[in-house]
């Protein structure tokens, strides 16, 4: 069994791993899946012209990095951390590493004291607003006191 792993990489140390990693070499890669959806990345959310600008909370299992949440510090609010996205590859969806992202965000918001604000909440990311109202309780000093917002196109 591959040894699970979390870790906060900046953008170049991501970088890094998809260069120096054959597991992560697809990383930011689209791939053909179907007639009717032509591409899609192994993270979904994962952006190539967005991870720059983002701490990245990733989780491997071995060294391939099967979930990631995106973090940027508000412009306007230097103590508040967006979550602007949380991906797991979908075989990995429903193992409870979107759970265990999101509460690494948290300790790491309370390490650098920031609190936390979910960017949106897509269709799919709906099922990850309980783990989020929990996470504000038990880390109420993250708690950035903001109702959450809904992307559902």
């Amino acid at each position: 069994m591959s040894k699970l792993r979390i870790d906060i990489l900046s953008a170049s140390e991501l970088y890094q791993r998809t260069r120096t990693e054959p597991a992560n070499r697809d990383l930011f890669k689209e791939r053909e899946l179907s007639a009717s959806v032509k591409t899609a990345r192994r993270l979904h959310y994962l952006s190539v012209s967005e991870y720059q600008h983002q701490v990245n909370v990733t989780l491997s299992l071995g060294t391939r990095i099967v979930g990631i949440a995106g973090l940027q510090v508000n412009p306007s609010e230097q103590d508040m951390l967006w979550v602007q996205h949380v991906s797991v590859e979908d075989k990995h969806r429903g193992k409870g590493y979107a759970r265990m992202l999101i509460e690494a965000v948290y300790i790491y918001a309370v390490e650098q004291g920031k609190v936390v604000s979910p960017s949106s909440f897509s269709a799919l990311g709906q099922r990850l607003k309980p783990l989020f109202r929990r996470l504000n309780e038990q880390y109420p000093q993250a708690d950035a006191h903001e109702a959450f917002r809904d992307h559902l196109c």
